[in-house]
């Protein structure tokens, strides 16, 4: 689906919680208005768990500016020093200290790895700061363990955290803590198949900002619009990433922008100033399960629009005391299941009628209404 802007209708279809990197014959059957229309045996191989080679060659870096021979006793003297040597399946253990950008500004993470050979860039102790934001430029690169760091209120500098240059692949960002960027990781230049988990995120955004002193919006001046931009996680409408146990807070959306076969579970997102997962035009195998999302200012869950199907929305919680726990727009092929879904304005804001609901199947469902209104209100445009 990659570079289509507009709604696909096709076949399409999730399987859940098999075993990574695991062999598997799948029985479909296809079935129309006029009966079975085909069926058989498709085999399929699930997706590996990214590892470090037990026996992967390790090597030690301190913030510096050249030199250095890569021992523990004699690191290499900053990253750029040490990507001139690194080589697929190289381990680099960062010391303690604040790590500065390159010539251009950035960090820049250039030197690829290979499929079970990931250029990695790893902690080695509490305490390893980047202060210039980093840039994916090569694929099977690993960075964990790291605290980027923006300047609070300064939008020159801390306008990303992480970004993305070359469309990367199997890239993975864990354990890593990002503050005070508008942006904290954007796929801004494409890329494919990434891990990114168990990071914690806090943004810059303002909680106060736009909210007049009983707590409603303003709509003046700029007034939403400062409160739409800035997010935690940039998809960027890429598509085969998985995103999972992230804590993420002081952001626009938590997670926005997926394109298809996309996993998103397990994320604490929370004190966001629009959405908290906005899958807004993705095609299929969208895969939503075991989220927290509280104080949303908009909605929690956002189908604006869906482009193609089915999306999966499993044992989420929602709580958005300002709009709605769901913003339905021209829906096709939702499974909506054993979800707790809390809102005081609306908890359902339905779609328009011009919009369209195709299918949603909504299964074990608690939908709470905490001001005593409606739990589902259809609007007329």
């Amino acid at each position: 689906m990659a570079g289509r802007t507009e709604a696909f209708d096709g076949c399409a279809g999730s399987v859940f919680f098999l075993r990574p990197g695991a062999r598997y014959e799948l029985w479909l059957s296809l079935t129309g208005p006029e009966g079975l229309m085909d069926e058989g045996v498709v085999e399929v191989t699930t997706q590996s768990e990214p590892k470090i080679a037990a026996d992967a060659p390790v090597y030690y870096v301190a913030p510096g500016s050249g030199g250095g021979a890569g021992t523990e006793a004699d690191p290499y003297r900053g990253i750029e020093e040490a990507q001139r040597h690194a080589r697929p399946g190289d381990v680099f253990l960062l010391k303690a200290g604040e790590y500065a950008g390159f010539a251009n500004g950035e960090i820049e993470f250039d030197q690829p790895g290979e499929e079970g050979r990931w250029v990695v860039w790893k902690a080695a102790e509490p305490g390893v700061v980047f202060t210039a934001p980093v840039r994916v430029a090569a694929s099977y690169v690993w960075l964990e363990g790291v605290h980027l760091r923006g300047t609070p209120n300064d939008d020159d500098d801390s306008d990303w955290g992480l970004r993305t240059y070359n469309a990367p692949q199997r890239v993975v960002i864990q354990r890593n803590t990002f503050t005070d960027f508008h942006y904290s990781i954007a796929l801004n230049h494409g890329g494919a198949a990434w891990v990114i988990r168990d990071n914690v995120i806090v943004g810059d955004k303002d909680l106060r900002e736009c909210l007049d002193d009983a707590g409603h919006e303003i709509h003046a001046g700029d007034c939403p619009n400062m409160a739409w931009g800035g997010e935690g996680i940039e998809l960027n409408h890429t598509s085969g990433h998985t995103v999972a146990h992230n804590r993420i807070s002081l952001v626009a959306d938590g997670i926005s922008y997926p394109l298809e076969n996309v996993d998103i579970y397990g994320n604490e997102i929370f004190d966001v100033t629009d959405d908290g997962i906005e899958p807004d035009y993705a095609y299929a195998n969208v895969r939503v399960w075991n989220n927290r999302i509280s104080n949303a200012r908009h909605n929690g869950l956002s189908f604006q629009p869906m482009n193609g199907g089915p999306w999966y929305f499993l044992r989420n919680q929602v709580a958005a005391p300002l709009e709605s726990t769901l913003k339905l727009r021209r829906l096709s092929r939702v499974l909506l299941a054993h979800n707790l879904l809390v809102g005081w304005e609306d908890t359902v804001a339905a779609t328009y009628d011009t919009e369209g609901l195709r299918r949603i199947d909504s299964l074990n469902n608690l939908y709470v209404s905490a001001a005593g209104r409606y739990v589902w209100e259809q609007y007329d445009d």
